[in-house]
């Protein structure tokens, strides 16, 4: 196959420019029936319906000459049976190959575009916009505030601190519930404001203060962030 990467037979995403022609790789994997004719006119640009009216186009003076053949038995005939051969093996080695590096390529992408956290970050007042609203267009953020009062916050803390290992692809953020809201009234605490596409879809307030890993955790699943 000529060229660098991967043809991609996905008829979401083709791979070129548009072209009615198949390479000698694509006739040999629409000859084994791996891919069909569609599929690979698909891959060279062409729309669903395109490449279906192509092969039709193409199939018709074939398929006149193949039904005026005669088979060896007299009849009109099939295609011979085809006989599995070393070149056969060699080419399926070949293709499992180009899979292969396909899916490494796809598995490259998502996780570039997944962002790993582990651990809680504080913030301060001015870097909310930042890690609050700019990163819940990429992930979930859990916002907890907290407070000097270990009593009424302490454990819904260390909740926090505990999941953001478990959960990496949520972001868990930490945050004095003066510097993140003027006058916030003690009484709302503990508080737990959750974040995605840039604003807040939940906010939970006057939480349990006994709430551990566990009910923290079953919050947030409830809540669709986990």
């Amino acid at each position: 196959m000529s060229g660098q990467g991967v043809t991609n037979y996905q008829t979401e995403k083709p791979t070129y420019g548009f072209s009615a022609s198949t390479t000698e790789f694509d006739d040999a994997l629409i000859h084994r029936g791996i891919i069909t004719q569609e599929q690979a006119i698909f891959s060279k640009g062409a729309t669903s319906d395109e490449a279906e009216r192509i092969v039709a186009l193409q199939h018709a003076p074939q398929q006149a000459a193949i039904d005026e053949r005669p088979s060896r038995d007299g009849g009109s005939g099939d295609d011979d049976d085809y006989l599995w051969d070393d070149e056969d093996d060699a080419f399926m080695n070949r293709y499992r190959l180009q899979r292969l590096e396909e899916l490494r390529q796809q598995e490259s992408t998502v996780k570039a575009k997944r962002q790993e956290y582990g651990e809680p970050i504080l913030i301060s007042r001015d870097e909310w916009s930042r890690h609050v609203n700019t990163d819940s267009e990429k992930v979930w953020v859990v916002v907890c505030l907290t407070s000097c009062d270990t009593e009424r916050t302490g454990k819904v803390e260390q909740a926090v601190c505990k999941l953001a290992p478990t959960y990496r692809d949520t972001k868990f953020v930490l945050i004095p519930s003066k510097m993140a809201i003027a006058n916030w009234p003690d009484e709302n605490l503990p508080s737990i404001f959750l974040y995605r596409h840039g604003k807040m879809q939940r906010e939970i307030v006057r939480m349990n203060p006994e709430t551990n890993e566990e009910g923290l955790e079953d919050i947030l699943r409830e809540a669709g962030v986990l």
